[in-house]
């Protein structure tokens, strides 16, 4: 069933891009990747599909979704009674967000199993969790992956609310105004 594939299938597009696997000058590397995605999806993949969906219920479940907007809540107006935890962050020096780049670079790269290393091959894989390092230094895009997370969150939240929040999109956020394509205006863009 292509449904029931949909988090593994996800997961090696994911590491397929990241580690820029598709390029021509790893044809055979590109070729032993797909290998071992049809043996691992064939004996692992329903596993593998179940923890991962089990992951994501448990990072969207209602707990945790409370957690995150009291830390973003306290972080952006922190308590006036000084008996409440305070998350006030203090500005930090130069060299102290060198040595958090460096260690938060180190974590990165030690996050990835040696087999996955040796199998990708180790420059392979420097560049991967380098690309990915480096992607999530950029303000923009972080900025951007919160806010598309925040809508796909808030769509999966009011999915009984979808065909209204639809005729607002169109109504009010079409392409004259902000620049996405809607509905009414897709065959002419």
């Amino acid at each position: 069933n292509v449904r029931d594939e949909t988090p593994i299938r996800i997961l090696f597009l994911l590491v397929d891009e990241i580690f820029d696997l598709h390029r021509e000058s790893q044809f055979t590397r590109q070729g032993n990747f797909a290998i071992l995605r049809k043996i691992f999806q064939t004996f692992f993949g329903i596993r593998v599909n179940k923890m991962i969906i089990a992951k994501a219920c448990e990072w969207t479940s209602a707990p945790k979704i409370t957690q995150l907007i009291t830390y973003l809540r306290d972080y952006f107006w922190p308590p006036k009674n000084k008996s409440l935890k305070s998350t006030a962050l203090t500005e930090r020096d130069k060299e102290m967000k060198l040595r958090t780049r460096v260690l938060c670079r180190t974590v990165l790269l030690g996050s990835v199993s040696e087999e996955f290393a040796q199998f990708l091959g180790n420059e392979t894989t420097r560049r991967g969790v380098s690309c990915v390092f480096n992607m999530l230094q950029e303000e923009r895009f972080n900025r951007r992956f919160v806010h598309t997370v925040l809508e796909a969150f808030l769509c999966h939240l009011f999915r009984p609310y979808h065909a209204h929040w639809e005729a607002i999109y169109e109504k009010d956020l079409c392409p004259l105004k902000c620049g996405r394509i809607c509905r009414s205006h897709k065959s002419s863009v």
